[in-house]
């Protein structure tokens, strides 16, 4: 697998296809392979790179980690693979992660599409997750795993569908310690590329009104709610998850000149 070092660590991360860059970026789990269908559906137009976290899967890098230290990742990845600008797809924590990565470095992003994800937190936000944290503490994975599965799946999907990903505890601690810490409402005003905002309406972990506050904080954002789906709903609704996004990046992709057309040339990013 290729491999970007970073400060205090290194990254996996995989490319797949040819076109404009897109850069899928997982939630709390931290691993590329979240994107599966994905992958498939959208690098027979876009060259899609995915990657694990810093100090999960194959990647490396041990705590304190904080959003502004994962949005440089961000970067150093797009460094490493050459891309001036991607469309950043964030999905959960990887929505929290691109919402800084285009309010502080906004010429590095074509677009963004936030999926599942929040601008703060609120109070049930806190309660749920400092819950998580209890229960991986006093409890252990297998506890732990066990609840976020019943907060990620879907209604109508077997809970082992959405067991989420093993990881070290200390990884997963301080990993809930960034999300309870952060405050983004200040970076949505900041973002100027066109955004897009997904969430499913019967989402339980992070429920959509939390979607819709980070849509009114974009100016211009489009909000696409799924009427099912839960938290996963790039996994457990695919289709339609991927339909909507396609669809969104057909009118944001950009586009070459007429010059360029005529001389043959494309866009690279």
């Amino acid at each position: 697998m290729p491999r970007v070092e970073v400060a205090g660590g290194s990254l996996n991360y995989e490319i797949a296809g040819h076109g404009d860059s897109m850069l899928l970026i997982p939630g709390l789990s931290g691993v590329g392979s979240f994107w599966r269908a994905q992958i498939a559906a959208f690098s027979a137009r876009f060259r899609t790179i995915t990657f694990d976290h810093r100090g999960v899967g194959e990647s490396t890098g041990m705590p304190p980690y904080s959003v502004d230290q994962w949005a440089e990742d961000v970067i150093a990845l797009l460094d490493h693979v050459g891309v001036g600008s991607a469309h950043l797809v964030g999905h959960s924590t990887g929505g929290v992660i691109a919402q800084v990565v285009a309010s502080k470095r906004p010429r590095r992003v074509t677009s963004v599409v936030l999926g599942g994800t929040w601008a703060q937190p609120d109070e049930r936000f806190r309660r749920v997750f400092e819950l998580r944290r209890d229960v991986l503490s006093a409890l252990g994975t297998d506890a732990y795993a066990f609840l976020g599965s019943i907060l990620i799946a879907p209604p109508d999907e077997t809970l082992a569908a959405t067991k989420p990903e093993p990881a070290d505890p200390a990884n997963i601690e301080a990993r809930i310690e960034v999300l309870l810490a952060y405050q983004g409402v200040g970076h949505l005003r900041r973002i100027r590329c066109p955004a897009l905002v997904v969430a499913a309406a019967d989402d339980v972990l992070i429920p959509v009104h939390l979607s819709r506050a980070v849509a009114a904080g974009i100016a211009g954002a489009d909000l696409k709610i799924l009427p099912q789906g839960g938290h996963s709903f790039p996994r457990s609704r695919p289709t339609d998850y991927n339909r909507i996004v396609l669809e969104f990046l057909s009118k944001n992709a950009p586009r070459p000149s007429a010059a360029q057309t005529a001389r043959g040339e494309g866009v690279s990013l």
